[in-house]
């Protein structure tokens, strides 16, 4: 299993154990120390995965054989829910919800994710109408974007009571016919809800549904949903076991 450095399901307890802080230097360009997107970076992985089984065992009553996998410390994520911010799609700020920080890549994603990142942020440019969490306005709110081994999707968020909503709707519907991505969604929220999926939306290209294979066998889930499995990983356990 992974540990899952999740940007909105990242477990604050990973902070009970913490040995001397990863230096700086052994982050990769693009990791910085306000970035809300991860909880546990400035821990080495080593102990990240330490605190994972510690975490495991405590959950089942004490069962220790138990078998961390683990593979490359970076790039290898495939799913983020991103926020639209006025540079581009980003993170929220760490301790500070209502702030932004626009990211050019990010260094837990894999490098089919990044390349939807930039393509997203060249496409609508300068044009972001981003969603202001304060004040409640704004158009567009999260991207999400996911990339299994077999197949890739883009769900564009957006404020479904914004004044410009019909005009982004027909700016998704064009950066669909150019995008790389095998499916586009438009998924609409109130302007209240911090919410990143759903069941409002709309496909503008391919299907809702996302393949990946496991151990040989072909499986169809929702691009809306939360499943996230790390492929690399679960072909090296399935060798291992």
């Amino acid at each position: 299993m992974r540990e899952p450095k999740c940007p909105y399901f990242a477990d604050p307890r990973e902070k009970e154990s913490t040995p001397a802080d990863r230096p700086e230097e052994k982050l990769p360009p693009g990791v910085g120390r306000n970035c809300g997107g991860c909880a546990t970076q400035h821990i080495t992985y080593k102990m990240q995965l330490e605190n994972k089984k510690k975490r495991l065992i405590q959950e089942l009553g004490g069962y220790s054989d138990i078998q961390v996998y683990s593979d490359e410390e970076w790039f290898y994520r495939n799913r983020m829910d991103m926020v639209f911010t006025s540079g581009g799609l980003g993170f929220k700020e760490r301790g500070k919800w209502w702030r932004t920080l626009p990211v050019k890549q990010c260094v837990i994603s894999n490098s089919r994710l990044n390349e939807l990142i930039t393509e997203i942020n060249e496409f609508f440019g300068p044009e972001f109408d981003s969603f202001n969490v304060k004040t409640h306005e704004g158009t567009y709110k999260y991207a999400t974007i996911r990339t299994p081994q077999n197949d890739s999707s883009v769900s564009i968020v957006l404020n479904k009571q914004s004044e410009r909503y019909d005009q982004a709707v027909e700016k998704v519907k064009e950066y669909a016919k150019v995008s790389t991505a095998n499916n586009v969604l438009i998924t609409n929220m109130k302007a209240k809800s911090s919410q990143s999926f759903g069941t409002d939306f709309e496909v503008v290209k391919g299907s809702d549904m996302l393949e990946e294979t496991l151990m040989g066998k072909t499986f169809h889930y929702s691009a809306q949903g939360f499943f996230q499995n790390n492929s690399v990983i679960d072909r090296k356990s399935t060798r291992l076991n």
